[in-house]
């Protein structure tokens, strides 16, 4: 049995350009999801990564148009990495509620860091992770 979990993507806008990503992200974009049990305000963060964000990678022609802006600037340039952490799976009932914390059970209780995950967006357009819980990855990225 496949047991489907999900929830808001959150922080984008602590990590610019992360929103304008996503915002052209289509749905069912891949993620990956990588627990980050050493983060020191929750020890359940489930970061939220983009794989494939490069100049010769499936999300190119969103990869050169910030490339293009980003020119000029070898930090913002550089930040532009593969995979490209774009936030966090939401873990506060102030921001869609204790989602991480299920999902980092999950993932710790089968020894695994990363979990393939996509993209959709709920009925107002916000940004919403899912991942099946057999859909766990072993290997490094």
């Amino acid at each position: 049995m496949t047991t489907r979990l999900s929830g808001p993507l959150v922080g984008t806008h602590f990590r610019p350009p992360a929103g304008d990503i996503v915002n052209l992200l289509p749905a069912n974009a891949r993620l990956i999801i990588q627990r980050q049990p050493e983060n020191q305000y929750d020890m359940n963060a489930c970061q939220v990564l983009l794989p494939g964000f490069c100049k010769n990678g499936p999300l190119h022609s969103i990869w050169q148009q910030f490339a293009n802006d980003a020119l000029d600037d070898e930090d913002a340039l550089a930040a532009l990495s593969d995979p490209f952490f774009l936030g966090y799976v939401a873990n506060s009932e102030k921001t869609g509620g204790k989602r991480a914390d299920l999902i980092a059970k999950i993932m710790d209780d089968g020894g695994f860091l990363r979990s393939e995950a996509w993209l959709t967006f709920d009925h107002k357009g916000n940004a919403v992770v899912e991942t099946d819980c057999v859909q766990l990855l072993e290997a490094d990225l």
